[in-house]
């Protein structure tokens, strides 16, 4: 535009000078007409080029617009695609907060059955021990109770007068044994053993001493 607005300028003046020029001027008025006319046509160029420079400029502006409108189209879809994973990644993640409650309070009642589990476990130990020591105690005075009924028995044999019989011997009763058991062995009789020891029961311990007649 500054070169356009400068030809015309310059082709005012010249028509200027041509219009108040002498008549003596009329060959130099025609040199001036040729540059006006020079001039005309490199105005005419000058404005065809403009105005296809123009239409390129318009053409650009159109091809920029719809760049830019395609641009703002993807950035617009990327924003949804974002947006969708991102909902899909919030829906995941609220799965496995319900999910990890789940498997926090399942683990709760294990641990809590664990106990409990524990806690009768230490009941049942504590149970068995009472019984092995209530067994131990009892085999304490099982044996107390056998060394007082083998003591019980010596002192009744020597409280009575044993009868005066020949050969006769004295037998400590052994684990398994009866009367009936030690009488065949001796070949004597069961009534035999029971008066010669003063025995009013069939009843023997172990440790005890007989007098076989």
């Amino acid at each position: 535009m500054y070169w356009i607005n400068r030809l015309s300028f310059y082709l005012s003046i010249s028509l200027s000078v041509a219009a108040f020029a002498p008549t003596a001027l009329f060959a130099k008025q025609d040199r001036s007409s040729q540059q006006v006319r020079l001039l005309q046509n490199e105005l005419h160029n000058l404005t065809t080029e403009m105005a296809i420079l123009d239409d390129k400029i318009e053409i650009q502006d159109q091809t920029i617009a719809a760049l830019r409108q395609q641009i703002m189209e993807e950035i617009s879809n990327q924003r949804q695609g974002i947006q969708k994973q991102s909902r899909g990644v919030e829906e995941q993640l609220k799965n496995l907060e319900s999910n990890y409650r789940g498997v926090r309070q399942d683990l709760d009642k294990i641990r809590r059955h664990n106990n409990e589990l524990v806690a009768g476990l230490e009941g049942v130990k504590k149970q068995l021990t009472q019984l092995d020591e209530a067994i131990t105690q009892q085999d304490r005075n099982q044996a107390n109770l056998q060394k007082a009924l083998t003591s019980l028995m010596d002192a009744i044999q020597s409280d009575h007068k044993r009868p005066s019989v020949q050969k006769s011997t004295t037998y400590t009763v052994q684990s398994g044994d009866s009367l009936d058991k030690i009488a065949r062995k001796f070949k004597i009789t069961v009534e035999g053993i029971k008066k010669a020891n003063q025995l009013e029961k069939d009843l023997i311990v172990i440790g005890q001493k007989l007098i076989i007649p």
